[in-house]
């Protein structure tokens, strides 16, 4: 079968897509449970190092179209994406009652806000790295670094009973 030019593209952005797509459904369900099991914190900690890692791997050791980029594309979509499987049962957890709506919206679009000021810098970061996206998105990832460290000034609230 014989595809138009441009169709050979789109096939492989769906492919990248569907890779990345799977990867954050998998961790989606996966980091409530690993959650559960090990501590809020430590699998916090866990998946901001997973994701800083995956996401390190494929800006800057993955360089050519092939198996290994789909699934370093799959496994930062699954670290990446596995906070917002884990965030919704932790962050509840932190505030009392009468907070605990306000606190949990706050703490979890927080980091919306500090995703729309990565996406607004991009274009600066890519002119300082000479046009590299790479080297700019690697640049931007390392947000998950204050995540690991301010992980450790919650509490731990893994089979505690909720605050008041």
């Amino acid at each position: 079968m014989l595809r138009k030019a441009g169709q050979k593209d789109d096939f492989l952005k769906a492919k990248i897509q569907l890779a990345s797509a799977l990867g954050a459904i998998v961790g989606s369900l996966l980091a409530p449970i690993v959650g559960g099991v090990f501590g809020r914190r430590i699998t916090c900690f866990f998946l901001c190092l997973t994701s800083l890692g995956a996401c390190q791997w494929l800006l800057n050791g993955v360089h050519q179209f092939d198996g290994l980029f789909l699934v370093v594309t799959g496994l930062a979509g699954c670290f990446t994406a596995s906070l917002y499987g884990w965030l919704p049962l932790c962050f509840p957890e932190i505030f009392p009652t009468r907070a605990r709506a306000t606190g949990r919206g706050l703490a979890f679009d927080f980091g919306w806000i500090i995703a729309a000021i990565g996406v607004l810098h991009m274009a600066n970061l890519m002119r300082f790295f000479d046009g590299s996206y790479p080297k700019a998105g690697a640049t931007i990832v390392v947000i998950y670094i204050l995540g690991m460290a301010l992980i450790w000034l919650a509490s731990e609230t893994n089979g505690r009973p909720l605050p008041d």
